[in-house]
């Protein structure tokens, strides 16, 4: 311990990768963390892209497929059952959608930045509305500015908490 203060706990670093195909080569398994590597693959994923990937230090879950995309709502209750209670999601505009579209989602926090990508861009919340407030979510605390950017929070009920 470093100054009386409990040693950082590390994250676990989670992929959603359906068919495996992440290279064994990526800086994610490079890197000199010794932050834990979770891929979360569906049954396409041949058995050899998997054992390749947990070769490299991966370990991997293969969850069943919904809609042919990976069964979002078992992929989070794998976290949970491996100790994980809350996620952050860097994915991107589908999969932000998918896990709100689904319910799976209690806090959003939103980095607006001053530029559009134009229309080639993806949409946050893609179909259904265009803000957070369009789909139900309440704005909680005032926003925090980052540079040119703003980060806002918004939350809502739900009946189940991941």
């Amino acid at each position: 311990m470093r100054y009386g203060l409990d040693p950082r706990i590390l994250p676990t670093r989670i992929v959603l990768d359906p068919s495996a195909v992440l290279s064994p080569d990526a800086s994610l398994f490079s890197t000199d963390s010794e932050a834990p590597v979770l891929i979360f693959a569906t049954e396409a994923a041949s058995v050899e892209r998997v054992e390749t990937l947990k070769d490299v230090g991966a370990q991997v879950e293969i969850v069943p497929q919904a809609d042919g995309r990976a069964d979002l709502k078992e992929m989070l209750e794998r976290c949970w059952g491996l100790g994980i209670r809350s996620v952050f999601c860097e994915g991107g505009g589908r999969l932000a959608t998918a896990l709100t579209r689904e319910e799976l989602v209690q806090r959003l926090y939103l980095f607006k930045a001053p530029l559009t990508l134009g229309p080639q861009g993806v949409l946050a919340f893609g179909g259904g509305g265009s803000t957070p407030e369009d789909l139900g979510w309440s704005s909680t605390g005032e926003p925090i500015q980052f540079g040119p950017d703003l980060l806002l929070k918004y939350d809502r009920e739900a009946d189940v908490m991941y």
